[in-house]
């Protein structure tokens, strides 16, 4: 399947299409992306499942929207799909928090002398703002290491004589026959004939060798089917659909849910 993606200018959409490096940021949350107002799956799911009034209470579109702060296991989940999916973006995006902070300069004596700062408010409060002014996501060591455990690129992971079958995407079989093969996070774009609202997909993969579209999910533990009929994820396929046939022609064969633990 061979799809031409537009390069993203950072200016509104105004063409129906396929974008490629839309920020997620402004994907999820900025009301001007298109040149109309403009829905997603989640915005769609959401009135569906608790109604309009739910929907707009949060939606980037209300000036007086309820922001929340992002959610740990969320925050984890987006980075992991940046690392796993290979996106370059990573060290953009995403900051580690240190274990250990370096030296704090002092004076003692009207001398400068260097000693050990460890995770000291001050210091700590400064570095995150920081990053968080740049807009960075902190994650912390434990966090980073738990998703490269998720990609499997572990050194244990990694070590060519002692591989564990599934320990991680990249010891996956079909990971390894080109599953997750093809275009990252690419946008989709396009007016509802009906309404005229534009509507917005963003699959996590679209193969380049055959119309099947594949989205990264990830989780703690239970029953995968349970968690695509709960989180509606069918629906969100449905509309990649939707997408790929209004701008591109193309008509989606198969959507490939692919869990990681």
């Amino acid at each position: 399947m061979s799809i031409t993606a537009t390069p993203f200018d950072g200016t509104e959409i105004c063409e129906p299409g396929i974008y490629a490096d839309v920020p997620m940021d402004r994907y999820h949350g900025d009301p001007t992306l298109c040149s109309g107002p403009s829905i997603s799956s989640t915005g769609l799911r959401t009135i569906l499942a608790d109604g309009p009034a739910s929907y707009w209470i949060r939606s980037p579109l209300n000036p007086q929207r309820l922001v929340e702060p992002e959610k740990a296991h969320f925050a984890l989940g987006r980075a992991a799909h940046t690392l796993i999916l290979g996106e370059a973006g990573f060290a953009r995006e995403y900051a580690v928090h240190p274990a250990e902070y370096p030296a704090k300069p002092r004076t003692k004596g009207g001398t400068p002398e260097m000693k050990p700062w460890h995770r000291a408010a001050e210091y700590c409060k400064a570095w995150e703002r920081e990053r968080i002014d740049a807009g960075l996501t902190i994650i912390s060591p434990a966090q980073l290491d738990q998703i490269k455990g998720m990609a499997g690129i572990l050194p244990w992971q990694r070590d060519p004589d002692n591989r564990v079958p599934e320990s991680g995407l990249a010891n996956s079989a079909l990971v390894a026959e080109g599953l997750l093969e093809g275009d990252v996070e690419r946008t989709i774009a396009w007016k509802d004939e009906e309404t005229g609202v534009w509507l917005r997909a963003r699959p996590d993969l679209i193969p380049r060798a055959d119309k099947v579209v594949v989205n990264l999910k990830t989780f703690s533990r239970g029953d995968p089917i349970k968690a695509i009929w709960g989180h509606a994820y069918h629906m969100s396929e449905a509309l990649v659909a939707e997408g790929l046939r209004a701008v591109a022609g193309i008509e989606a064969e198969a959507f490939v849910f692919v869990f990681v633990e």
